[in-house]
């Protein structure tokens, strides 16, 4: 596991089980118990963001904002604000001593990393982008093509997101997401007339494998954001739910 890092965080977090990778620290903040607490974006995010920034030091840390389109920039980027927020749906960190933070309350944090070229890709995936091609405009920016054939050197995470039992879409998301390449009706379930469950994470491993990362590589965190107290969740909340972060660094050995 990484030092330097993990003994100052001011949050409970979660990560995949990448400690055989020193080079990387990957994480997700958990909110306070019920859902309250530390969030950010929204009203209160300041706070949370100027912590984590603080903690993280020296490593310099950009946040992502989405639009949930598919546009990738890579570290650096021109800051749009003092804040050093990026107005993005994806984020390539390649140079040591950077980092990359996500604010999310349902929506799909993915992170695919290069264990030979020691990158590491952080890209927001809600249903709309994900239908818009996000994981593969990501993988093409990050490999150089795409689709390709399995690279043993990827891995991905799918970190804390909205599970699929808690997820019911019309039938126009479904049309936009069966418009993808790995998408089937296999990740819908049908509820009632004109609805059903959209399974956005299986959607994603299926684009993720589509894009050159072995199947046996990708993992997930498997409780749904709309379940986890911990969790911030907007489908369960509404507007006064809050976000969570997930963070990728490239430390500074």
């Amino acid at each position: 596991m990484p030092s330097g890092i993990h003994a100052e965080l001011p949050f409970d977090v979660v990560r995949p089980d990448w400690g055989d990778l020193e080079w990387l620290d990957v994480f997700t903040t958990l909110a306070a118990t019920g859902g309250t607490g530390h969030t950010f974006a929204g009203v209160g995010s300041n706070a949370a963001r100027k912590l984590l920034g603080k903690a993280l030091k020296p490593i310099e840390l950009t946040w992502i904002y989405s639009n949930h389109g598919t546009v990738v920039e890579r570290v650096p980027v021109p800051a749009t604000n003092s804040e050093d927020v990026a107005l993005c749906d994806a984020f390539i960190v390649t140079t040591p001593g950077n980092a990359a933070a996500l604010p999310t309350g349902d929506c799909l944090p993915i992170v695919i990393a290069d264990v030979d070229t020691r990158q590491v890709a952080l890209a927001h995936a809600g249903w709309k982008g994900l239908a818009a091609g996000i994981i593969e405009k990501t993988a093409t920016e990050m490999l150089g093509a795409s689709p390709l054939r399995a690279r043993d050197s990827l891995r991905a995470w799918i970190g804390p997101s909205i599970n699929a039992a808690d997820y019911e879409v019309g039938d126009e998301v479904r049309e936009a997401l069966l418009a993808l390449p790995a998408a089937s009706p296999a990740h819908f379930q049908p509820t009632r007339p004109g609805k059903c469950l959209a399974d956005l994470k299986a959607i994603a491993r299926a684009e993720l494998i589509r894009n050159s990362v072995p199947a046996k590589t990708i993992t997930s965190f498997p409780v749904s954001t709309y379940r986890a107290a911990n969790l911030h969740s907007f489908r369960r909340d509404g507007a006064k739910s809050g976000r969570i972060a997930t963070v990728v660094a490239i430390l500074d050995n």
